[in-house]
C-alpha cells in the first residue's frame, strides 16, 4: 500500500546476504523510504539516496506519520 509498509515486510522477510533491487517511478509513493528501513546505518540516507532537503523531508513525513516513525 506504501513505502512504510514495503520497507517493513521487507526487513522482516530478508535474510543475510539477500539482495533487493530497488526501482520506483518518481511519484508520490517515495520507495526510498523503504530503502532507508533497510539501510545498515540510516543516517547515511543523506549521503546515498535520493530526494532529500526541506521540500522531500515534509512529503516523506507526509506518508511516515500515520505510521509513526520507523
Amino acid at each position: 500500500a506504501d513505502a512504510v509498509l514495503a520497507g517493513k515486510f521487507l526487513k522482516q522477510e530478508l535474510k543475510a546476504n539477500d539482495w533487493v533491487l530497488v526501482k520506483g517511478s518518481q511519484n508520490t509513493l517515495l520507495l526510498e523510504i523503504a530503502v532507508e528501513m533497510l539501510l545498515a546505518d540510516p543516517s547515511q540516507a543523506p549521503k546515498v539516496l535520493s530526494r532529500r532537503g526541506a521540500f522531500w523531508d515534509k512529503k516523506r513525513q507526509a506518508i511516515i506519520s500515520p505510521h509513526q516513525k520507523f
